[in-house]
């Protein structure tokens, strides 16, 4: 496998891109804020935990399973980290390549569009460069700004219960979806 998942890739008015040691300033300066923690499992990372996973992120191979894939969320303006996101790719099993997508942003760029623009990037490279056959995403029944991005993108609602939804995204409707943005 090619490592082109380590191009940037640029949509609309932000690059998804690689983590980099650099990153880790504004990576703690979002991941600490309780907005962004509220609909997530674990507690904030502190600073070691955070030089550790961003320096695991560097040193990590497109091609390694049963792994958190993180990407940063940059923005060109701002010249700056505003989130991350990434894709948990499990073991083979002899199955479809399944990724598993979760995203973070810092609260002063939510509803601006910026985390849309993050997940149809990755989703490209997911599907396009890393032979991702299927993205499955969960998130909080409680996160509307989360499920209603994921709706938004396409994915389709496979699972609800009164604490958390459930989506897919197959490659043949992620292929659809693009050929109607465009």
């Amino acid at each position: 496998m090619t490592d082109s998942s380590m191009t940037p890739t640029r949509r609309g008015r932000v690059v998804v891109r690689r983590f980099a040691e650099a990153d880790l300033p504004d990576f703690l300066a979002y991941q600490g804020h309780p907005a962004v923690r509220e609909h997530q499992q674990g507690t904030t990372m502190t600073p070691a935990q955070a030089a550790e996973f961003v320096a695991e992120q560097v040193r990590l191979r497109s091609d390694e399973r049963d792994a958190w894939h993180g990407q940063v969320i940059e923005h060109i303006g701002d010249r700056r980290v505003i989130g991350d996101l990434g894709l948990w790719r499990p073991a083979e099993n002899g199955g479809p390549v399944v990724g598993d997508l979760g995203f973070q942003l810092d609260p002063a760029y939510h509803g601006h569009g910026y985390a849309r623009e993050a997940v149809q990037a990755l989703l490209h490279v997911a599907f396009l460069d890393l032979g991702v056959d299927l993205v499955t995403a969960s998130c909080d029944e409680a996160n509307a700004r989360s499920w209603g991005l994921l709706e938004r993108i396409g994915m389709q609602l496979q699972n609800r219960s009164s604490q958390e939804r459930r989506y897919a995204l197959t490659k043949e409707q992620w292929r659809t979806n693009a050929s109607r943005d465009r």
